[in-house]
């Protein structure tokens, strides 16, 4: 059963430091203005941070919203940050507390590459500030088409309304990202996505789809329960390490572009039977 936005624990908390360095390599800064979600996706990648939350509930069930004071923000100038790597800092919680809001406000006198990833809507009552930005980037991600299949894997994330969303942000001349992630094997049609959307969007990002931890049971359940016939694929990826799958999808990224720029963030695990040991 999905989490309903009134059963979601929510308190707040005060934080030492909103702005810290990044572990990803496109970026110096990571900002998270909130901890946990409460959008509970199936594939959420982020659920590792519960084990950091000290929270009983299950990952998807809280939110922690941040508290800070006097950050030196000037030590990012020159640098690029993103907001949003292990919450959606535009979630539900951000109409009420405004700490993506509040983050933006503090950033709009610093020099530098601002990147959000977001799958909201919310964004778009931004849109004044985020014009006043210097350098900002707007990442939405979508994984499918298909309203009834993204319904099944995220929770109250329409395709519709994220379509919507990348249309007025690029009307208003802000630069716009899709990230189409994660790429499921033979569930997201990445021609049908771009073709759909590369009118609006600058520029696509690509993921595949990991399983680890607790969510790949949740997955692979998911798979067997609705795509019966998919399963053996994911099986044989997911469980054999097979990656004949997204190999071909490398291959063909460049030429469904349509001249686009894009960054391919798919990982290709070596071969355990070719690995020098």
């Amino acid at each position: 059963m999905k989490t309903k936005l009134e059963n979601i624990v929510v308190k707040e908390i005060d934080v030492k430091e909103i702005c810290n360095l990044s572990k990803i390599d496109c970026f110096d800064y990571v900002i998270n203005p909130y901890t946990g979600c409460t959008y509970d996706c199936k594939f959420c990648y982020a659920c590792f941070m519960r084990r950091f939350a000290k929270h009983k509930e299950e990952w998807g069930q809280f939110v922690d919203v941040k508290n800070w004071q006097n950050q030196k923000f000037q030590k990012i100038s020159g640098k690029s940050v993103i907001i949003g790597t292990v919450t959606d800092p535009y979630n539900p919680l951000e109409a009420k507390f405004g700490r993506t809001r509040k983050i933006l406000q503090e950033l709009s006198d610093i020099d530098c590459q601002i990147t959000i990833q977001t799958k909201s809507h919310l964004i778009q009552n931004d849109i004044p500030l985020l014009k006043k930005l210097k350098n900002v980037r707007v990442v939405v991600s979508l994984c499918t088409l298909d309203e009834d299949l993204a319904a099944g894997l995220e929770y109250e994330l329409s395709v519709a309304s994220r379509i919507e969303t990348l249309k007025k942000l690029h009307k208003n001349k802000i630069k716009t990202t899709l990230f189409i992630s994660p790429i499921m094997p033979e569930l997201t049609n990445i021609k049908e996505i771009i073709d759909k959307t590369s009118a609006f969007v600058d520029e696509f990002w690509f993921d595949a789809l990991e399983l680890r931890n607790e969510f790949k049971p949740r997955i692979l359940n998911f798979i067997w329960q609705y795509y019966p016939n998919l399963y053996q694929l994911y099986n044989d990826i997911y469980r054999l390490g097979d990656q004949t799958y997204f190999k071909k999808i490398k291959e063909q990224i460049p030429n469904l572009c349509k001249n686009k720029p894009f960054l391919d963030r798919i990982k290709i695990k070596k071969d355990k039977q070719t690995e020098v040991v």
